[in-house]
């Protein structure tokens, strides 16, 4: 029981880590939405790999409907179907996404995935649960019909846990700068002898270009809506082709500390702004975090 115990910090840890993934998406971030009906046929004899449904000339004219988000054992006729399931979507890339980033976001797929954008495989994914994505600004046609072809089997079981089948949350497209802010990984170390807390904050950049890059921003700690301290000013060098990151830390005075607990689960907010050279503002991202 001992040893339950001095893990349950780390799995209140690990829960939070997962849940707080699905946060909104940065503001400046152009989103088109792939959360409509998709073309769609179940794979029970494994042939659609062999007959091409991946291909960009194939024409699914026979399949049926399904939205995403959701499972597929929603649905009557699939309610007991284990096995490979196929997606077909057609969309056309605006031709100003040309000198931009873009990639497919795909937030979770059930159980194990594989990606094909106008017949060239982009991957595949055997999580499940978690979010995973692909780069694809060199492989879109622009201003003409493009074919993403999803198949998802959801052959593997956990347990007793139901095994749902299919694109199972969000598919978005995403297209930034070729300097993006990726993520942050906040680190809350508090002093219980003096009641102060130190919050270190790392910030990952990705360039996409040829040439380095000038990363620059600010961050700004909230609670409750109201900030906590001045904004903590960043500014670093991102090699080309590359990512790379900046470690930001603050002190939080006894008096803004509120330490987090089950009983009572308080949190804080880490806003990133990123900006261009010209005081633009490009990425906003904001998440969540207890001490």
């Amino acid at each position: 029981m001992k040893n339950i115990f001095k893990l349950f910090p780390v799995i209140i840890g690990v829960f939070l880590g997962l849940t707080l993934q699905a946060q909104p998406l940065p503001k400046a971030v152009s989103v088109t939405t792939f959360d409509s009906d998709w073309d769609f046929r179940t794979d029970p004899n494994d042939i659609g790999e062999a007959e091409g449904w991946y291909k960009a000339d194939y024409m699914p004219s026979q399949w049926g409907k399904m939205n995403v988000p959701g499972n597929w054992d929603l649905r009557n006729e699939y309610a007991h179907y284990v096995g490979k399931a196929w997606y077909h979507k057609r969309f056309i890339a605006p031709s100003d996404w040309k000198n931009k980033v873009v990639r497919i976001v795909f937030e979770a797929v059930y159980n194990d995935a594989k990606v094909w954008l106008n017949g060239r495989l982009l991957g595949t994914d055997k999580i499940g649960f978690l979010p995973f994505e692909f780069e694809i600004s060199q492989y879109l046609h622009y201003d003409k019909p493009n074919v993403l072809v999803v198949r998802a089997d959801n052959t593997f079981r956990r347990g007793a846990i139901w095994n749902w089948g299919g694109i199972r949350r969000p598919v978005t497209m995403e297209v930034t700068d070729k300097l993006r802010f990726v993520r942050q990984h906040i680190t809350a170390v508090p002093d219980l002898e003096k009641g102060t807390a130190t919050v270190s904050t790392r910030i990952f950049y990705q360039n996409h270009g040829d040439q380095p890059a000038e990363a620059i921003g600010s961050l700004q700690i909230m609670a409750q809506g109201k900030a906590v301290g001045p904004p903590l000013k960043y500014q670093f060098s991102v090699p080309a082709g590359s990512i790379e990151s900046t470690i930001v830390s603050t002190v939080l005075p006894k008096n803004q500390v509120h330490l987090w607990h089950f009983d009572d689960p308080f949190l804080y907010e880490s806003s990133i702004v990123s900006i261009r050279g010209n005081e633009e503002k490009t990425q906003e991202k904001i998440s969540r975090f207890g001490i």
